[in-house]
């Protein structure tokens, strides 16, 4: 509950933020912003199934911050992205955080 509406209040006020700034330059910051973003995490891009993968198959050994740390970061990613002008849509990162979300409920509970 409180991610969907980090993402709508993230998205509007980057759109809010980006309105006055001409397509040439915010698109140019938005392909920084998405190569600077590949670097750091290249599962970002794509739709998340081959991160979700290694979380069930190396569940072990993922760190227990991590699948909120990419849930929080693919949305804020995906708001920044559809603000500067490029496409996507909002199906696949809502999946994957949805996913992330409930792979952290779930081995949190297991930990009890």
């Amino acid at each position: 509950m409180v991610l969907d509406w980090l993402y709508l209040v993230s998205e509007h006020a980057l759109i809010r933020l980006f309105s006055n700034i001409p397509i040439l330059l915010l698109t140019t910051l938005g392909g920084v912003g998405i190569g600077g973003m590949a670097l750091l995490y290249p599962d970002f891009l794509f739709s998340g199934e081959e991160t979700l993968l290694e979380y069930i198959d190396e569940r072990r050994l993922i760190p227990l911050y991590t699948p909120i740390m990419f849930s929080v970061l693919k949305l804020l990613f995906t708001a920044f992205c559809l603000a500067t002008g490029w496409r996507g849509g909002h199906i696949y990162p809502l999946l994957f955080s949805s996913f992330t979300l409930g792979y952290f409920s779930v081995y949190c509970w297991t930990l009890i």
